[in-house]
């Protein structure tokens, strides 16, 4: 199953929308842009609900102290998710990477 253009602007749209109330106390906080490359030079951010049907890729921060190696940490995390990666969204996952030095710690 595949959705068309317009449910796929509507998914767009609906993840935007959750995106904004799960900001907790600023411990995470998004930024949603078009495309990669104007994630990475932060450029073109979608700051509105009716703009986020072009929400496709999301610059996450997580403000919490993670383990980067032994006693040492960080206090944020960023993480790029690429929401059409997998091909067939929302019916396939998406991609995540982390983009902040340094990488979190991971017994995977």
């Amino acid at each position: 199953m595949r959705l068309t253009t317009e449910q796929l602007g509507q998914r767009l749209q609906y993840d935007y929308l959750i995106m904004q109330r799960t900001q907790w106390n600023g411990l995470l906080r998004f930024t949603a842009y078009p495309n990669a490359r104007d994630l990475t030079k932060g450029t073109h951010a979608i700051l509105d609900h009716g703009a986020s049907v072009q929400a496709r890729h999301y610059l996450v921060e997580f403000a919490v102290t993670t383990l980067e190696g032994p006693n040492k940490y960080s206090d944020r995390t960023l993480v790029h998710f690429d929401l059409l990666a997998g091909g067939n969204y929302p019916f396939s996952e998406p991609l995540a990477m982390v983009v902040s030095e340094p990488v979190p710690w991971s017994p995977h």
